[in-house]
């Protein structure tokens, strides 16, 4: 991981110019994962692909990519997880893995 001039972690690449860097720091981690989450709160499991539809019909500012991130970011920070055997098809016809809210811890 690169580190930029004031020690903070960017989220681009190092060869990338420093407004990629900046850019990089703007995105909204926390919103664009709130979307993710309230998303499969109301709908439930989805593929990738559902879920950037859906949040494009709701008006979700984000891009596909941005939501992409964010549920895989979800998925390390274990908030979300694979829905084990199960596949929705994409357009193109290819599998594509379904996603869901993990099962909160017990208390």
């Amino acid at each position: 991981m690169s580190m930029a001039l004031d020690g903070k972690s960017p989220r681009s690449k190092s060869s990338h110019p420093v407004t990629s860097v900046d850019a990089g720091r703007a995105v909204a981690l926390p919103e664009s994962q709130t979307a993710v989450l309230m998303l499969l709160t109301s709908v439930g499991p989805m593929a990738d692909h559902e879920l950037t539809a859906r949040a494009a019909k709701s008006g979700v500012p984000f891009s596909p990519q941005r939501l992409r991130t964010a549920r895989s970011e979800l998925a390390e920070a274990g908030r979300v997880v694979l829905v084990d055997g199960e596949f929705r098809l994409t357009k193109s016809n290819y599998r594509a893995q379904v996603w869901s809210l993990a099962e909160p811890a017990p208390a």
